[in-house]
């Protein structure tokens, strides 16, 4: 017999990172999350009415931050603070963007949505085992472009091969609908179409099909779970090279220097942030 099936969960995706990383909200009928958003915004509707001058920021320090597109506050928590401490630059803590804030827009946090009492509600979600360029490159901008449309504002299903703490590595399962450009409606659940391994059916698969991600190379996740997966995603990768799709446009790409399960953190502005 095979190991049992890896656990599901399902996602609302609120920021891409990259075009292997996206931040996302659990949307499952069980998640306490959407009611838990609902509840953290009715509060901080009223952080308008508190002093401009009641929160000094300091990093790490958490804090209501107002968000210049729709004018509204959000939890948040200080990343750094310039110089004479007039603007900072905050994480939203419940949708995974940043954003540089004036000091007069940012609030106390209201005790009643601390991040104690509320832990924040964006998980970063990481998609196995791949490595993307950065989005300042042709292939790395396409990445997260095509991530975004998959994920950005959408419930999407996903399989959790790795997680620690508030951090998840994901197989995110493409809808039927969209098996050659995921980013549509459907289950993936249903049966494939046509012949295809067990990774065919997931935004990872369709990335490295299309060159726009690769395969990270250390041979420590490889299981009883992963071996399958790796193989397919490995056999995608040698047609998109031979066919000199994506970063393979000019030949192979230079060995990666990425994390175990494929994540390099990169502190990049992001162009495809869904903030809300």
């Amino acid at each position: 017999r095979g190991p049992p099936p890896l656990p599901e969960i399902d996602l609302l995706g609120t920021d891409v990172s990259d075009g292997v990383s996206f931040w996302a909200q659990p949307c499952g009928a069980d998640d306490s999350a959407p009611r838990d958003a609902r509840r953290v915004q009715e509060t901080l509707a009223k952080a308008g009415a508190a002093p401009a001058n009641g929160f000094t920021p300091k990093v790490g320090a958490p804090c209501a931050a107002l968000f210049a597109a729709d004018k509204a506050y959000y939890r948040a928590k200080v990343v750094s603070v310039a110089e004479g401490a007039e603007s900072a630059t905050v994480h939203f803590v419940d949708y995974g963007n940043s954003q540089v804030v004036p000091a007069t827009d940012l609030r106390p946090l209201d005790p009643a949505v601390s991040l104690s009492a509320v832990p924040p509600l964006a998980m970063q979600c990481h998609l196995c085992y791949l490595v993307a360029q950065p989005v300042d490159e042709e292939a790395g901008e396409a990445a997260a472009l095509f991530l975004s449309e998959a994920v950005l504002g959408r419930a999407v299903r996903a399989r959790v091969e790795r997680k620690q703490g508030n951090e998840a590595w994901l197989s995110v399962i493409a809808p039927e609908a969209s098996s050659d450009a995921a980013g549509g409606s459907g289950s993936g659940d249903d049966k494939p179409t046509k012949p295809a391994g067990k990774a065919a059916k997931t935004i990872n698969a369709e990335l490295v099909k299309m060159g726009l991600a690769r395969v990270e190379k250390r041979i420590e996740v490889r299981n009883a779970h992963t071996g399958p997966t790796l193989d397919v995603l490995r056999a995608l990768q040698d047609e998109a090279k031979k066919h000199r799709l994506g970063m393979w446009r000019y030949g192979d790409v230079e060995e990666d220097d990425a994390k175990e399960f494929g994540y390099t953190p990169r502190n990049t502005e992001n162009a495809w942030a869904k903030k809300k």
